[in-house]
């Protein structure tokens, strides 16, 4: 009995070594959009310069702005808040270029919500002074959510292959 309780103790304890931290959504950085937001879209007059702004300051998710990123990865069970352990895996260009050509592609997406889903992934992505640009969050069952939102940014259920792509992309750098 004693023999037991000693194993228990010791192995909580190891376990309380990896302390998990919550997720407090630090806030995105919105100046970088901004500068389009002023156009009355269901103008089509102005739902055309407003593309035309989008194209000249090159606005993208994750913006141009954006040098590197952290994968943080929940370790939470389903329906608590997302907690990940202190361990970031960083993101480099040849990530974040995928990234954006996953997410900017329309036909990769079925669109619409499923509901609260289970958040897998939280994506940084961070200037060269570390200044958090945007966020992306991923659930278990496909969805992305993108921060911060303006006219042309994707969002909601990714289709069959956009959800392979992104998952192998990610299982790419969760293993670095």
């Amino acid at each position: 009995m004693k023999s037991t309780l000693g194993i228990i103790a010791l192995l909580f304890s190891l376990y309380s070594c990896k302390e998990s931290v919550k997720y407090s959504y630090p806030k995105v950085e919105f100046e970088n959009y901004i500068q389009c937001e002023e156009f009355d879209v269901a103008l089509r007059s102005e739902y055309l310069e407003y593309c035309e702004c989008i194209q000249k300051n090159q606005l993208s998710f994750p913006t141009k702005k954006v040098e590197r990123g952290r994968l943080l990865i929940n370790d939470a069970q389903i329906g608590e808040p997302f907690q990940f352990n202190d361990e970031k895996h960083l993101l480099d260009a040849s990530f974040i270029e995928k990234f954006r050509e996953i997410v900017s592609d329309s036909s990769n997406f079925r669109w619409g919500e499923l509901g609260t889903q289970h958040t897998c992934y939280i994506i940084e992505f961070l200037d060269a002074s570390d200044k958090l640009m945007n966020r992306a969050t991923i659930t278990c069952g496909g969805m992305l959510g993108l921060e911060p939102s303006f006219g042309v940014t994707k969002w909601g259920l990714m289709n069959h292959a956009a959800d392979s792509m992104l998952f192998s992309l990610i299982s790419k750098y969760e293993k670095m």
